[in-house]
């Protein structure tokens, strides 16, 4: 039902028929000098237009598209309107001679409307439901009707009007209709918002239905318990988890862009947005981008499943409850992912490590540990009792707690492996600022300034990889020097590393971007330069000096990169 709201509002006014899409100009203009020759064509209009539709919707989807003749789609089109027409008149004439008297000319001067056969076509390229169909045509004709009415009305007071003569007629008429084209302007977004307010709404009535839920369980809602059979129980809670997983799938922003590109900002994870720009060849339907957007939802509703840390009974947060000195079978998913963190401990020498979640938790209090607290926390800390075993086994030797936010890159590249099955394209995959390049044409990238992240530093024109960015502006203080216990102190402000699918496996290039960034930030200026050199991986390094800003960047991004013209006086780069 919203989504016939929203449908409706935008073919009324977001998506007007005559200021927006321009079709139906000739009788906008030509029966529009009197109110009451505008009102005759717009219930015309109306009529023909809804009727013209449900047709035209019902060859495409019987005839024309079973039989593979979408080809002959408009010139059918035009033969089924015409006729209808004609059929239209002729009924009326001898069944409802009112109406006929009413609509009068203005019937058969339908047949030449393109409004009629544009909005006959757009049903069917947006592939509606039938219901969907008869919205969009009635209130496309009812955006018709009141546009030209309204016009017809300030057109017969212009006439009024001292208008200079060289303004008079035709001219000031177009005058007038851009202005009314630029106040529709003013509905943009309508829909989308309308659709929001919706989904917030189902939102807090799942939260309603859960609370209830709780106090059930709990004995506080005053209910005959031994009416409830324990199967309603259990139907009962699993329409509430459908029901919020149905929300959480539609919570997302499509925003059309240059190039044939469409960014999709997907919602369904508190706190955690993540962005897909696909590139399409042919312009795709609503429906389409609404497939392609609840897909993505849903395989990154099954990542947060498994990665996040902050939910009760993700998979991640059961191994970290899980017994010692037993073997855990875990999914593939997170068995790669500690894979890797194993061999960035490894390459760091025990700087990146996943096990460091009892010491940032006690960073992140509002009570700072004392050295005390530190020494203890520090016994529960170390990714050398964790054993990966055979078959997606993992083997904890003393109790140790994972947080994988160090490589949530690997969102991106599950979600790029996704893309496959979903059917679409992407070329950049952004999973909370850490991001997934999916492109043979080099895609610009921005690089924050550290010290004003809203606004890029540098730019990057890059092919295939992964790319991500750690500094005090992302996380600040709660990264943890797993040797000393304490947050970091270095002498760079971020640190970004890129990662080609040459120097490492080209299925993780997101995580693997993220692990070395953070690793870069902990190492420091020097030691980050020989890392770098030493694993083979591009990186650009920030630090301040005086009144500069010192990027320092590997020699293959020389051709790459490029300063924002705005900082080009306080940005001084080395390459190496």
């Amino acid at each position: 039902m919203i989504k016939l709201i929203a449908l409706a509002i935008n073919a009324t006014l977001i998506s007007n028929i005559i200021l927006t899409k321009f079709l139906g100009i000739c009788p906008f203009m030509g029966v529009s000098k009197r109110q009451s020759t505008a009102v005759g064509m717009g219930l015309a209009v109306t009529f023909v237009l809804t009727l013209a539709v449900v047709v035209t919707w019902a060859l495409e989807q019987y005839a024309l598209r079973p039989m593979g003749l979408e080809y002959l789609r408009t010139i059918v089109f035009i033969l089924v309107i015409a006729s209808l027409v004609q059929f239209v008149e002729i009924f009326l004439k001898k069944s409802a001679p009112a109406l006929y008297q009413a609509l009068g000319i203005y019937l058969p001067l339908i047949t030449t409307n393109c409004a009629i056969l544009g909005s006959a076509i757009i049903v069917v390229q947006n592939e509606y439901t039938f219901w969907e169909g008869v919205t969009f045509a009635f209130f496309t004709a009812l955006g018709f009707t009141l546009v030209i009415v309204a016009f017809s009305a300030i057109r017969e007071a212009l006439e009024m009007q001292p208008v200079p003569r060289v303004f008079k007629g035709v001219p000031i008429a177009f005058i007038t209709a851009g202005i009314m084209s630029l106040a529709f302007m003013g509905f943009s977004g309508l829909d989308k918002s309308i659709e929001k307010v919706a989904y917030a709404m189902e939102a807090k009535s799942t939260r309603k239905v859960v609370s209830v839920e709780k106090q059930e369980e709990t004995s506080k809602v005053a209910l005959n318990e031994k009416a409830i059979e324990e199967e309603s129980k259990s139907s009962v809670k699993d329409s509430t988890r459908n029901l919020k997983e149905n929300v959480k799938e539609r919570m997302y922003i499509i925003s059309p862009l240059r190039d044939g590109l469409v960014k999709i900002t997907l919602l369904s994870v508190e706190n955690f947005p993540v962005s897909v720009t696909l590139k399409f060849s042919q312009k795709p339907s609503e429906r389409e981008l609404d497939r392609i957007a609840g897909e993505f939802n849903r395989a990154l509703l099954s990542l947060s499943d498994v990665f996040n840390n902050y939910d009760p009974n993700s998979e991640v947060t059961k191994l970290s409850r899980a017994p010692v000195g037993e073997e855990i079978e875990i999914s593939m998913e997170l068995y790669k992912a500690l894979s890797i963190a194993k061999e960035l401990w490894r390459e760091s020498e025990g700087l990146f490590d996943v096990t460091v979640e009892p010491l940032a938790r006690a960073w992140k209090s509002e009570k700072k540990p004392t050295e005390e607290d530190i020494s203890k926390l520090r016994s529960l800390v170390g990714y050398e009792k964790v054993k990966l075993l055979k078959g997606n086994k993992v083997l904890k030797e003393a109790e140790r707690e994972f947080e994988l936010g160090g490589l949530k890159g690997i969102f991106a590249d599950y979600l790029l492996a996704a893309a496959d099955e979903i059917g679409a394209s992407p070329v950049v995959i952004d999973a909370g600022g850490d991001l997934r390049i999916n492109s043979q044409e080099p895609i610009s990238v921005g690089v924050a300034n550290p010290e004003n992240p809203s606004e890029p530093l540098l730019r990057l024109k890059l092919t295939s990889c992964g790319v991500a960015t750690s500094g005090f502006y992302y996380r600040g203080h709660h990264i943890i020097n797993p040797k000393t216990g304490y947050p970091i102190k270095t002498d760079l402000l971020s640190a970004t590393a890129i990662v080609f699918p040459e120097s490492k496996s080209g299925d993780y290039l997101g995580a693997w971007a993220d692990g070395y960034a953070t690793i870069l930030l902990l190492l420091g200026r020097e030691k980050a330069k020989r890392f770098v050199k030493d694993h083979g991986i591009s990186a650009i390094l920030i630090w301040r000096k005086g009144d500069k800003l010192v990027v320092w960047a590997t020699s293959d991004l020389k051709d790459k990169l490029e300063v924002n013209p705005k900082y080009k006086g306080v940005v001084k780069i080395t390459f190496e």
